[in-house]
């Protein structure tokens, strides 16, 4: 397969991804093989090209803003069926044993591992990743919907608590004065 890896971290205008070719991979146990159609470029894989992250792998492929169809299963792969569409996030593993995975909050695992820093990404033609770690289109777009009540729902009580007098705009409003009498400094 075709994909792009970090040869030399450094300065992008320096050139530090490689054009590569690779085998295309497996899955492993309750892994998913997806066969890309768009990854994005967030800043965070900046920092793995540039090296302002420490490598922690050589030759990574990078990218975690990833979106594709599944392609293979893995033994023991169960939550996708081969077609489904899927998006890929940056964290892809925890270890579920310390305390803040205990407590539901993986983002803060002690020993976490990361979608195109600790494995390959999806600047790839082919991405594997655990199914646990990949999110279906539907429940992607359920979330979202989720959070578009929740952000409605605040800025409903946002604009009510202006309206009610409870909030002033007026503190806005002279700072804005005092900003623009003195220059923007």
């Amino acid at each position: 397969m075709k994909a792009w890896a970090v040869g030399e971290p450094g300065p992008v205008d320096g050139r530090p991804l490689l054009a590569v070719e690779r085998p295309e991979p497996d899955p492993a146990a309750a892994e998913i093989r997806i066969r890309v159609r768009a990854c994005g470029v967030c800043r965070t894989d900046l920092h793995v090209v540039e090296g302002d992250l420490p490598v922690h792998r050589r030759h990574v492929v990078p990218g975690h803003e990833i979106v594709g169809t599944v392609d293979a299963l893995g033994a023991d792969a169960t939550r996708f069926a081969i077609g489904q569409r899927v998006g890929v996030p940056w964290l892809r593993h925890t270890c579920g044993r310390c305390r803040w995975c205990r407590r539901g909050a993986e983002n803060l695992c002690d020993v976490p591992r990361f979608t195109g820093w600790d494995d390959d990404g999806g600047y790839a033609e082919w991405a594997v990743v655990d199914e646990a770690y990949a999110y279906g289109w539907a429940e992607f777009h359920r979330l979202l919907g989720e959070m578009k009540q929740e952000a409605e729902k605040i800025l409903g009580e946002a604009i009510d608590y202006f309206r009610q007098g409870q909030v002033s705009l007026r503190p806005l409003k002279v700072q804005a004065r005092a900003v623009a009498a003195h220059g923007g400094d």
